[in-house]
């Protein structure tokens, strides 16, 4: 299991300006890691790890299974902090995992901290959303360009996961203004707008 906190920038670009940024991502760092990524997401009947601003997500992602586990240590204007554990999965559990029925817990093993939240509680899959991805990783950066399938609407959106916030900050948004590209800080996670979206 491997367990760091994840410091992440997150801009919010209109439906026109994805194919541009791709292709100017692109132009400057090579072909990008093209992932498709199937993502659930699990919590007690009574919503025990939300209410704890934490998270356990499934996301099977090419040919990899990978379970993560959240907790938010603090976001301010797009910046997002979260203690994050993490490791695989064998692929033969997707099926089983999201039926909404069966208890994750069951199956493999969960963090203290999550375990903590859930005091003995099931971990059962309350829906998820598709997501496509185009990776760079580049001078410590880790980057991606998303166009993620919500219920009713669809989303598109810049991440780059930094050890550097301050630097990358200002990095990429001289970047995203020099190649006319309008956006704004993505304030809400991806689980956020799903619950939103889905009246969850």
């Amino acid at each position: 299991m491997s367990s760091a906190v994840e410091q992440e920038l997150k801009w919010a670009i209109r439906p026109d300006g994805h194919p541009i940024l791709a292709r100017k991502l692109s132009d400057s760092l090579g072909a990008p890691v093209v992932l498709q990524q199937s993502n659930r997401f699990f919590d007690s009947p009574d919503g025990a790890l939300r209410h704890q601003q934490a998270s356990v997500r499934l996301r099977r992602e090419n040919q990899r299974l990978v379970f993560t586990a959240k907790q938010h240590l603090s976001d301010s204007g797009g910046f997002h902090r979260h203690q994050e554990d993490e490791f695989l999965l064998s692929m033969a559990l997707w099926p089983w995992a999201t039926q909404a029925s069966n208890d994750l817990c069951r199956v493999c093993p969960v963090p203290a901290s999550i375990s903590a939240h859930l005091a003995g509680k099931p971990l059962h899959c309350f829906g998820g959303f598709d997501n496509h991805r185009l990776a760079w990783t580049h001078k410590g950066e880790h980057i991606a360009l998303d166009c993620t399938s919500f219920p009713g609407r669809t989303d598109y959106e810049l991440e780059v996961e930094t050890e550097t916030p301050a630097a990358s900050h200002a990095h990429w948004e001289q970047l995203l203004v020099d190649w006319a590209i309008p956006y704004a800080p993505q304030l809400a996670t991806k689980l956020h707008r799903f619950v939103a979206c889905a009246g969850l």
